[in-house]
């Protein structure tokens, strides 16, 4: 900011005057309420961001024509009191008392911007004057856009044709932790260049509006020699706009990167390196031996982009564990001829967000990335086995495409606890028919997955506590649906109706599920316990009457707004077969039961809080064990049978302290005489005593 005095003080401000009767409508400032003799005459210049001053890759509009500007000045002088002033145009003058001023610009599209939406800026800029009385000074406002919307930030490189590898890192500035931004694989884009030997390396990437750091890598090789190259660069995203890096690499600019063979001296050149950061990692080629070598990570002190296409060998086993070193490992690229990553290879990589797998490799082993830190990975086609929680545990993950792979082995919990995995795409077919147990077990943000159309089996845990889980399809070809598959997936809602070859639906697979209505298929011969257990959101079951009789006190618990419909019966909140009451999971306040009921299932009310007090039919000749077990509220009972209906073992067990049984006033010797009855008699009264 540059300020000045002027000797013709007289002679500019007739010339001010006469220019602020031409520009009233660009100006709103309090020229007229100060005296010249306690103030100064400031002219501001504004303007847009040269695109000579910033990064050529820096989005910067020069031209702010239009907008609508606001300034507000404010004294760090005391006594004095701000000053705004408004204008369309890319001048201003205002009159300021002597003192030192900050001044802050902002910018809408329009002044009705301004006056609906305020707080959306799309221009913004600062600076410093300081004024004494009787001058007349000249002061420029720089204008900036603020980080709006979502923008698109495009890379295309011109490289020797030996490029071998080519890795985008864009970090929000400031650098955030939290937002995670996947590095950019430009290589997997290559094509063929303008020029012979060269290749065309391009990506884009569609970030929020703000400034970032793009950091690129990339590597080639001249005979045995590894050259490394990399370049950073600040990206400014802008309202939907997109900017394109378009850079040109010859040879000369790539410079020999640090090559070892021997794990001790790593370690010690390592050693005596500056700590760094994760964005900012040593670039290091290693030349081993892989099927022989171990604790290869556990040598890293330091954040380490590691190139292994030097090395041999078919496999890579055991190289982090749970070993210190693990941590600092940010990217690798494995060298083709490696078939297998053994157990817990790449286990504990926090750092690692970035991993470029060979065509030839084809076993995956188990806990292999567990815990690892990328956000997303390629598998190559040719993988024909993944271990039990081969990507266990990835945190950041989120998304992986299996689509091309042909697999012989899949394991267990292969992506369990993946809690940011958003879509998952599996193979046309997978081992044994089976999704496996466990498979996503904990993916909270899972959201859309596609199952083969073959598939006969989900198992155990399969999708528990998938509570994002709404784009799935059941193929019609399953057969069994293991424990808790679908347990806590909140807002799934399948058509189970459409499985007309299922048979076993096993214990808590779909409880707590979003389903609103239900259709058993009569080939479901097996249902299990709790299987559709807190799905308050069901209304309406319809039950084959083959199932019935699995049905017990806890296969539709806490479904308090479901109706039952078995066969061509018509849809009741009470589940009665053959005139035994099996549910009444809607069941509260005081209830009375239907005439014809001649048996209450065992356990049928069990832990129903709701219920205060139920009436049962003359019919009534059975109750069966627990079948008022720790229903805590139940106060006022009445049994309109006159014989003792036959009561099972802790029917009453943990009943409330001021429960009271009324019978007719004939029977009430006879129940207080009862089997298991008579354990209940100080709580027997006549029907009459009852208020």
């Amino acid at each position: 900011m540059s300020t000045h005095k002027c000797t013709s003080v007289p002679v500019l401000l007739i010339l001010i005057s006469l220019y602020l009767g031409s520009c009233g409508n660009n100006l709103n400032s309090p020229l007229e309420s100060e005296s010249p003799e306690a103030s100064a005459v400031l002219m501001v210049s504004l303007r847009g961001a040269d695109q000579a001053e910033v990064s050529p890759r820096t989005l910067v509009p020069t031209d702010i024509s239009g907008k609508y500007l606001r300034l507000t000045f404010t004294p760090e002088t005391e006594g004095l009191e701000p000053v705004q002033a408004e204008t369309q145009s890319s001048s201003l003058i205002v009159r300021l008392a002597p003192g030192t001023w900050q001044i802050l610009a902002q910018g809408w599209s329009s002044k009705g911007d301004w006056e609906t939406a305020p707080d959306l800026v799309i221009l913004r800029g600062a600076g410093t004057v300081q004024v004494k009385a009787d001058e007349v000074l000249g002061t420029q406002v720089l204008l900036y856009p603020l980080g709006t919307g979502t923008g698109t930030f495009k890379l295309a490189i011109q490289v020797p044709g030996d490029t071998v590898s080519g890795l985008l890192r864009v970090y929000p500035l400031p650098e955030n932790p939290d937002s995670l931004i996947p590095a950019l694989d430009l290589y997997a884009g290559r094509t063929s260049g303008e020029a012979e030997g060269t290749l065309l390396l391009q990506g884009s990437l569609d970030l929020p509006g703000g400034f970032y750091r793009a950091a690129l890598d990339l590597s080639r090789h001249a005979g045995d020699q590894v050259l490394n190259l990399r370049k950073s660069d600040t990206v400014h995203i802008y309202d939907s706009l997109t900017t394109t890096g378009a850079y040109t690499f010859t040879p000369e600019q790539f410079v020999p990167g640090e090559v070892f063979t021997d794990l001790e001296v790593l370690q010690t050149y390592l050693g005596g390196l500056l700590e760094n950061t994760p964005d900012t990692p040593y670039l290091i080629s290693l030349k081993v031996n892989l099927s022989t070598t171990r604790g290869i990570f556990d040598t890293l002190s330091r954040y380490v982009a590691l190139d292994l296409r030097g090395s041999t060998g078919d496999m890579l086993s055991g190289s982090a564990g749970s070993g210190s070193g693990a941590g600092y490992l940010v990217s690798i690229v494995l060298p083709e001829g490696v078939e297998t990553l053994g157990e817990y290879t790449f286990a504990y990589c926090s750092s690692l967000e970035y991993v470029s797998l060979p065509e030839s490799l084809k076993t995956i082993g188990n806990s292999a990335f567990r815990w690892a830190g990328f956000s997303s990975i390629r598998i190559p086609h040719g993988v024909r086995s993944l271990g039990d929680s081969a990507f266990a545990d990835c945190t950041a993950l989120q998304g992986i495409d299996l689509s091309g792979l042909t697999l012989e082995s899949l394991g267990e919990r292969a992506f369990q606890g993946c809690s940011s995995l958003e879509q998952a795409i599996l193979p046309g077919a997978l081992p044994d028919k089976t999704v496996p147990d466990f498979m996503f077990y904990q993916c909270t943000a899972l959201e859309s997955v596609n199952l083969p159309k073959d598939i006969e089996s989900i198992g155990s845990s399969t999708f528990g506590y998938c509570a994002s889980l709404r784009s799935l399809e059941l193929p019609a070809t399953i057969k069994t649906i293991g424990h808790s598959a679908f347990n806590d997936c909140s807002n799934f809602d399948p058509d189970i109706g459409s499985l007309t070859r299922l048979e076993t639906i096993a214990y808590g697979a779909f409880q707590n599920c979003g389903i609103k209505t239900l259709q058993l298929p009569a080939s479901l011969s097996s249902l299990g316990q709790s299987a559709f257990q807190g799905c308050a959101g069901l209304t309406l079951a319809e039950i084959p009457e083959s199932l019935v009789s699995q049905i017990d006190y806890l296969t539709f618990a806490y479904c308090r707004d479901i109706q039952f419909k078995v066969g061509n019966a018509e849809p009741s909140p009470l589940l009665v077969i053959n005139g035994v009451l099996r549910a009444y999971p809607g069941a509260t306040g005081e209830v009375s039961l239907p005439e014809g009921i001649r048996e209450i299932a065992g356990s049928c009310f069990r832990g129903n809080t709701g219920i205060t007090g139920i009436i049962l039919p003359a019919s009534l000749a059975t109750i069966g064990g627990g079948a008022f077990s720790s229903c805590s509220n139940l106060k006022d009972l009445v049994c309109l049978a006159s014989s003792p209906p036959s009561l099972g073992a802790s029917a009453f067990q943990y009943h409330h302290a001021d429960l009271k049984i009324y019978v007719l006033d004939t029977s009430v010797e006879a129940y207080k005489g009862a089997s298991n009855w008579s354990d209940l008699a100080a709580l027997i009264y006549s029907l009459n005593d009852r208020p």
